[in-house]
């Protein structure tokens, strides 16, 4: 019979280093412009149409981001259609739904 799991932990490889620090506010940072643009995207249209679109160079990061969501949440949508028409296939049993993939 062995003894008790004895697990050493350095304190060089539990605290965080320079690396760490630098992208902790960066991670946290993309997750608060994608909060911020997923709570714009759900804006009822009367906010939309009331707010003319301006080319102002303050105006451009704003339009970017709400693109850049629209965009990903497009591919995921078209991504879960692709795998359920795939798994439609597999359980009607209709040829090669591999070529698909």
């Amino acid at each position: 019979m062995r003894g008790p799991l004895v697990v050493s932990a350095r304190l060089s490889r539990v605290a965080p280093n320079r690396w760490d620090i630098v992208a902790i506010p960066l991670v946290l940072g993309v997750l608060t412009i994608i909060a911020v643009g997923a709570h714009q995207m759900v804006a009822p249209i009367e906010a939309i149409q009331q707010k003319p679109v301006s080319l102002d160079i303050a105006n451009l990061p704003d339009y970017a981001l709400r693109t850049t969501l629209r965009m990903l949440a497009a591919l995921v949508a078209s991504l879960l259609f692709t795998l359920g028409s795939v798994k439609f296939e597999i359980d009607v049993g209709l040829k090669r739904p591999q070529a698909i993939l």
